[in-house]
């Protein structure tokens, strides 16, 4: 039976997304994935999301967005341990050097999408300790990617994926990073306001209210760090 959210979601088909973008270089590496699938996927309960009045939903269509959010969680993890066994263990940033970029880029997508399930889809404030693992997973992949490369070919990839990581980084040393990260991709894409970045991320995703909120507070932090380079 079709889901009521069907004739909302499928909408997202007809935007220009990341999922075109993720499909192109998973296509043009031979990488057999359904990564894009999985963020096409996320989109979708994102625009219902967006659609949507939570706090007014039916306690059935309340379980039917649970089971979506457990259903595309569930086949990212499962995507990890099969192509890529190796982002579960405890990689140092050396070891990163010996995995090909586009295995980095999977990996990354893949946790990106875990963490966004929690924060954006299931609304955990991204103080809580189920963010830890994943963040330092994360952070370290990014770390063995040359980010400005990967920023110029893969802009809207690796905006969603900085922002992800950014807004889950609440709280945390690492959140430093993902803003240094952020401010260099905005400033390679030419990217100097909060409107302009709200234009630039939502045409690109389909994105939850609730990783709005937490990523205008990274565009905040950004803000202040370009304020500071300013003063020295």
């Amino acid at each position: 039976m079709e889901s009521p959210y069907d004739a909302i979601a499928d909408t997202a088909d007809t935007a220009i997304n990341i999922c075109t973008e993720v499909s192109d270089w998973v296509a043009a590496s031979q990488y057999m994935s359904c990564i894009a699938t999985i963020i096409h996927d996320l989109q979708k309960v994102s625009l219902v999301l967006i659609t949507a009045d939570r706090t007014d939903m039916a306690k059935i269509d309340q379980l039917m967005l649970s089971d979506n959010f457990y259903d595309i969680e569930r086949r990212a993890y499962d995507l990890l341990q099969l192509e890529s066994p190796y982002s579960f263990s405890q990689l140092s940033p050396e070891d990163v050097i010996d995995i090909t970029p586009t295995a980095l880029l999977h990996v990354a997508c893949c946790l990106t999408a875990i963490i966004y399930v929690s924060l954006a889809l299931r609304e955990i404030p991204p103080r809580a300790g189920i963010f830890n693992p994943l963040l330092a997973r994360l952070t370290t992949i990014l770390s063995g990617i040359d980010i400005f490369t990967a920023c110029t070919a893969y802009p809207k990839t690796m905006l969603w994926i900085l922002g992800t990581g950014g807004a889950a980084a609440s709280g945390r040393e690492e959140r430093v990073r993902y803003v240094k990260w952020l401010d260099d991709l905005c400033r390679a894409r030419n990217i100097h306001a909060w409107d302009d970045m709200r234009i630039v991320i939502t045409s690109s995703i389909h994105l939850a209210p609730r990783f709005m909120v937490e990523f205008l507070d990274v565009w905040n932090d950004l803000e202040e760090l370009r304020m500071m380079r300013e003063l020295d």
